[in-house]
């Protein structure tokens, strides 16, 4: 009898074991699986006085931390729990977070304000963008809205192979001290980001001398598909004309799919502060 008790013993105590085991397991294998991102309802990064934050992750037992300050969320940075309310530029970046799962890479969404009175009064196109991507014409460039990853709206200018040349003309009593070009990386779609970027400034709209360039840091690269925010400084900060040349890619590179064909340069937005 003592030997049939010691047996069951033994038999529960394995089955203990094993079931402690395969809770151990599943544990090991729900961190195998990582959170997706969390989502922005609505998200456009330009605002003129404030912007609202409201964001989005469907999963019971998850929770989204977030920071304002460029710094990387973790597990104890701010919990959102409710809309954030921003009034000045920042970049705030959000991470979802799960007792059972791996967290969710961290997303980043640039919020820009922009102040109305130092914008262009005027913006001309001084080369054309393609027939496929017109957008609203020059007027696209100022009007806030932010192009869809999509591509079919009308907020974003398309360039196949050429350059974009744009003329701003300031208002009088504007001190500005950088510009900001808003374009698109989605070398899938054969979109690629500027080769560089070169401002010119004048006072008569006629005599222009150099401001500034621009050009991107790892040129041989495989460039990172996005949103890409372009700043370059302005000096002297009092102009009343500024042209920008945004230069093209050029051919695509010989790793793409369509090597040797013309890239895309699309570009939705360009502000002054």
């Amino acid at each position: 009898m003592l030997k049939i008790l010691r047996t069951k013993r033994l038999y529960q105590n394995v089955g203990l074991v094993f079931c402690l085991c395969l809770l151990s397991c599943a544990s090991a294998r729900a961190q195998e699986f990582q959170l997706s991102e969390p989502q922005w309802q609505h998200y456009s990064p330009f605002f003129t006085d404030a912007a609202r934050a409201e964001l989005k992750f469907e999963m019971p037992g998850a929770s989204i931390f977030y920071t304002l300050d460029g710094t990387e969320p973790t597990d104890k940075s701010a919990l959102y729990v409710k809309p954030i309310q921003v009034q000045k530029s920042a970049v705030l970046k959000v991470i979802a977070v799960h007792p059972d799962f791996r967290a969710s890479n961290v997303v980043s969404f640039p919020l820009i304000r922009i102040e109305k009175q130092k914008q262009a009064k005027n913006v001309k196109l001084l080369q054309p963008s393609s027939p496929k991507y017109p957008g609203h014409g020059a007027a696209t460039l100022t009007d806030l809205q932010k192009g869809s990853p999509g591509l079919q709206d009308l907020s974003w200018l398309g360039f196949e192979g050429t350059d974009a040349q744009i003329l701003l003309e300031l208002p009088r009593k504007t001190k500005s001290k950088k510009l900001t070009i808003s374009c698109l990386s989605s070398t899938g779609s054969w979109i690629f980001p500027p080769k560089g970027v070169v401002l010119e400034g004048s006072q008569n709209g006629v005599d222009f001398s150099p401001l500034s360039k621009w050009s991107p840091q790892n040129a041989t690269e495989k460039p990172a598909d996005g949103p890409l925010f372009i700043e370059l400084p302005i000096t002297p900060k009092k102009l009343r004309w500024i042209k920008v040349t945004v230069q093209n890619y050029g051919q695509l590179p010989a790793w793409h799919p369509g090597a040797g064909k013309a890239a895309w340069l699309f570009i939705d937005e360009i502000f002054i502060d």
